[in-house]
């Protein structure tokens, strides 16, 4: 019987080490003492060694133990303690080449209570390659190999938290390469792309060693300097970056000339990263609108304005999250009947501070920032929505319709046509319900994908006419089947012959393309009396309703249909208006 059992004994260890060289990680098990019991295949592999060699010895008994000794610390803590161990490690392979591997280590007890520790290997050193790799990527510029934006603003907040240890101050410095556009075009990207190369050295050659620079955008870079205890050490330092510039820079047997406009942060701490980075753009900012080739200083005293719109312009970013926007609706009455016909929605914002700012105040903010395609998507969304509640629950007919603005922008977004079918989908508006309103400009600009939102079955409207080409020839070959004559012509109706003469002109000229005319901005009887004479379809104003809240509208659909107080639109024409139209006849 003791004979079966040792046979049963070495035909499992026999057993185990067939199991142990099918698999592909690095094994090896100890006992108490430390010593290898047994090893696999990949194990002897990883670091060149035969099992002779280490079976019944440590890693200490080797001539290199450091390479294989795999942390006999926690080789105790796991007899100790009887609980894993999971840890990374850096190895030394047969070539000679460091790895990294993950090591895992479990107690193991026999039948007889004998302890054992079983350690498993895998190699991540191509992982942690890749990691580092993507970290690298994507905390780097790869066309210059310098910092990005986001590793900069890391720098610049751990510069701003040494400049508060030390009350020292410290500098941002942005700059643009001057006109990079034309020289780009003249000697094609991949030279510009050279160009910008060389741009990169040129910088980091002035600056220390120590001092970081990133590659912002395009052609636009940053640096820091820390220790500045003046902006007039900051400013010494652009004057040397401009000094390296006028040396001419040669790319592919070509020389090139470059100027550059630098603007100029100064901190003595308090500031914020972002904050910091910003009045050093604004400063920027200012030099290149001084003709290129200077530097600027951020002086908050003239430089107040500007700061002001970038808060406001981060307040914009965030108003959406916050629901500080909402529509009015300023209604959109019928001349003949006086009945409501549609109305127009008007995006307004309720600052939790500033309260209710103007949309002249924050449009051409987020027009400049990007941000009115959001914005423009969220109106759109938020008036079909509005629009096909009403007609549901009020019971309105298809001659009910809602007016949304398009910007430059959000025309020019790629699938515009598939989203606003998408978003009438979604709300259950009719296409023909929405109106959709454009200026002439980018009209003619983009009459395809113009033509594209049109075939989905909305109606394309021309907004504010005649501040734009003022050509009435293009009227014939635009996709448009509605024309909103400006407040500029609409104010003076009746009071000036040559701007009455062109709204009865440009009327005529509605009704013969059959064409749907709408006036904005009537404010006043006298206008509201002679565009019914002149036979303008729609108007709106003050005179007939102010934007209002969606409630407001609500209570004014369910109480009636509206006619104009006072009969506005009656046949008798008043003498003045009268002589008027006899004048323009």
């Amino acid at each position: 019987m003791p004979n079966a059992l040792t046979d049963e004994s070495i035909a499992a260890t026999e057993l185990l080490s067939l199991t142990l060289e099918a698999v592909e990680d690095p094994i090896f098990i100890k006992d108490s003492e430390h010593r290898f019991v047994l090893l696999n295949g990949a194990f002897c592999k990883l670091f060149g060694v035969e099992p002779e060699a280490l079976i019944g010895r440590t890693g200490l008994d080797l001539t290199a133990p450091c390479q294989v000794d795999l942390h006999s610390g926690s080789d105790e803590a796991v007899f100790e303690t009887g609980e894993d161990y999971a840890g990374e490690q850096a190895v030394t392979d047969a070539r000679g080449q460091a790895r990294i591997v993950s090591i895992r280590k479990t107690l193991y007890r026999t039948a007889a209570g004998v302890p054992f520790l079983f350690g498993v290997l895998h190699d991540i050193t191509d992982r942690k390659h890749a990691v580092k790799l993507l970290l690298h990527q994507a905390l780097h510029d790869r066309l210059t190999g310098l910092g990005n934006r986001a590793l900069f603003e890391r720098y610049l907040q751990k510069g701003i938290d040494g400049a508060r240890r030390s009350g020292r101050g410290l500098a941002v410095l942005c700059l643009d390469v001057d006109h990079f556009n034309v020289v780009n075009d003249t000697l094609g990207h991949r030279s510009g792309d050279a160009l910008l190369v060389a741009v990169a050295r040129r910088i980091r050659s002035v600056l220390r060693p120590r001092d970081p620079v990133a590659r912002l955008s395009g052609d636009e870079f940053a640096c820091l300097a820390g220790y500045c205890e003046e902006p007039k050490m900051a400013l010494r330092i652009a004057e040397r970056l401009h000094e390296a510039f006028r040396q001419p820079f040669t790319v592919e047997d070509t020389q090139a000339q470059l100027s550059v406009s630098i603007g100029v942060a100064w901190s003595p701490a308090e500031e914020t990263s972002q904050d910091l980075l910003r009045f050093a753009d604004i400063a920027l900012r200012r030099a290149k609108r001084k003709g290129g080739g200077g530097s600027q200083l951020f002086d908050s005293t003239t430089d107040g304005a500007a700061t002001q719109r970038l808060h406001v312009q981060n307040d914009l970013r965030r108003a959406l999250s916050r629901r500080e926007l909402v529509l009015h609706y300023q209604p959109v009455v019928e001349m003949d009947s006086g009945r409501i016909a549609g109305v127009e929605a008007l995006v307004r914002w309720v600052h939790p501070t500033r309260g209710l700012i103007s949309p002249d105040q924050f449009i051409p903010l987020a027009e400049e920032s990007g941000l009115i395609v959001p914005l423009g998507d969220w109106v759109l969304q938020e008036a079909c929505r509005q629009a096909a509640s009403w007609k549901r629950q009020l019971r309105l007919g298809s001659g009910f319709t809602m007016s949304v603005n398009l910007s430059a922008k959000q025309l020019r977004r790629p699938l515009l046509a598939s989203r606003v079918r998408e978003v009438l989908d979604e709300t259950g508006l009719a296409a023909g319900d929405l109106i959709l309103e454009l200026t002439e400009n980018l009209l003619v600009e983009e009459t395809l994908r113009a033509t594209e939102l049109r075939d989905v079955g909305v109606t394309l409207a021309i907004d504010d006419f005649g501040t734009g080409y003022a050509s009435l020839a293009y009227l014939r070959n635009l996709p448009v089947c509605m024309l909103k004559i400006g407040q500029t012509f609409i104010s003076k109706l009746g009071l000036d012959v040559v701007d009455t003469s062109l709204v009865k002109t440009i009327l005529t000229l509605v009704q013969d393309l059959g064409l749907v005319s709408v006036a904005e901005g009537v404010e006043e009887q006298r206008q509201a009396t002679l565009l019914r004479q002149m036979g303008c379809h729609f108007a709106q104003g003050y005179l007939f309703a102010r934007p209002m809240p969606a409630a407001d509208v609500e209570e004014l659909l369910t109480r009636s249909a509206p006619r104009v107080r006072s009969a506005p639109l009656a046949l008798v024409t008043a003498p003045q208006e009268a002589l008027m139209l006899q004048q323009i006849a």
